[in-house]
């Protein structure tokens, strides 16, 4: 009678398959969204990203650059805004959910609203850089005061930072809803217009 092969022994063939496995995926997939981005930027895309503080500041505006902004320097552009209503627009580059609208619909529905539309990316892909919407900024998180360079790691950080009330990374809402530069709502599309339009009754 043949003897069956302990557990120990399956899980490390297991194990070692899927290392195996992981191996051939990532030799032929790019995966995108686990960290900055930045490394996997092309070379001429990452010329086209710098620091806002060297680059003349919160009026800094020219098509196809990305700005990547401290959570300080994003409070301060927001509290700057003659806008009763700054929206921030945390882009998620590559999302496939439904509340992952485009850049422009974005914009259209600030505009609707007559809020400030403000696009803040979570990290940075190449396609980033064909999405500016007219003069509109397009900013990158700065995460450098943060030892981790993984996505859902400094993202939350960042976000408690800008809004000084601890945010999760747990999907619910990727807008963010400022009144003269504090923080009243987050949000996603499907909810953003009928507070809007309900904040604006209650003024």
């Amino acid at each position: 009678m043949k003897k069956k092969p302990s557990s120990i022994v399956l899980f490390h063939l297991y194990l070692l398959l899927g290392i195996v496995l992981l191996g051939i995926c990532s030799s032929c997939v790019s995966i995108t969204g686990l960290t900055d981005g930045y490394d996997k930027l092309s070379s001429i895309n990452k010329e086209r990203v710098c620091y806002l503080r060297d680059s003349g500041g919160p009026g800094a505006r020219s098509t196809g650059t990305i700005y990547l902004v401290s959570a300080n320097e994003l409070k301060k552009i927001i509290e700057q805004s003659d806008k009763q209503h700054q929206i921030v627009y945390e882009y998620n580059p590559n999302c496939p959910s439904d509340v992952c609208v485009p850049i422009s619909t974005f914009v259209s529905l600030c505009k609707k609203y007559d809020a400030e539309p403000i696009i803040l990316a979570r990290y940075l892909d190449n396609a980033l850089f064909d999405l500016s919407v007219g003069d509109i900024p397009f900013y990158g998180i700065d995460h450098s005061i943060y030892k981790p360079r993984a996505v859902y790691k400094y993202v939350p950080l960042y976000m408690t930072d800008l809004t000084g009330s601890e945010m999760k990374d747990d999907g619910s809402g990727n807008l963010f809803v400022f009144e003269k530069g504090s923080i009243k709502k987050r949000t996603d599309v499907n909810g953003i217009g009928s507070w809007l339009e309900s904040a604006s009754l209650d003024r």
